[in-house]
């Protein structure tokens, strides 16, 4: 992705989050990004290029802050904190502050929601990685490292679209961690 589609994807992002998904125009996009209609068509045919175009600028910018945060810190406990912090916490908070979060995930449509499963095999395999150094014990537990990299990723999404509130979601995170330093034996 070059600068400029960077630009009005960011831009899209910002009109998402203040109008909601569906009532989200090009208009509204090419307005935030400082451009014309034909010049953001241009390079986004539709609103649905630009969604998934969005999604996927928001999962290389996750990923990217992962794998950094990741190298800073020696444990698999702090590890999955970070991974916790970027796949479920701040998206969390980036919901609670929209205006109709239910608007955010309704409006995803089939080009959307084909971007979010490659992006969630993308947070798996993220998973996956920080766990292979740990593949012996995974086996020895009688686990599978890949299924269980998706059971985390799955967990993490389920308690972040359900939670009551931030602090009960942090809690649930802690108890799966907890959970896997324990079947991991490293706690």
């Amino acid at each position: 992705m070059n600068d400029r589609e960077k630009k009005y994807v960011e831009a899209a992002m910002r009109a998402i989050t203040r109008y909601g998904m569906k009532r989200t125009t090009m208009s509204d996009i090419a307005a935030e990004a400082g451009v014309s209609r034909q010049t953001l068509y241009s390079v986004y045919a539709n609103k649905d290029e630009v969604l998934r175009a969005t999604l996927c600028l928001e999962a290389d910018k996750t990923l990217a802050a992962i794998e950094i945060n990741c190298e800073s810190v020696a444990t698999l406990g702090e590890q999955l904190d970070v991974v916790f912090e970027h796949l479920a916490l701040r998206p969390y908070k980036l919901m609670q502050s929209v205006p109709d979060p239910d608007d955010l995930i309704e409006g995803i449509n089939a080009a959307g929601r084909d971007e979010i499963q490659r992006n969630n095999e993308r947070f798996r395999k993220t998973i996956e990685k920080l766990l292979l150094p740990y593949a012996g014990k995974v086996k020895a537990a009688d686990l599978n490292l890949k299924r269980l990299s998706d059971m985390i990723r799955r967990a993490i999404s389920g308690f972040k679209h359900k939670a009551e509130s931030r602090q009960k979601l942090a809690s649930q995170l802690e108890t799966l961690k907890q959970l896997l330093l324990t079947a991991l034996k490293e706690k």
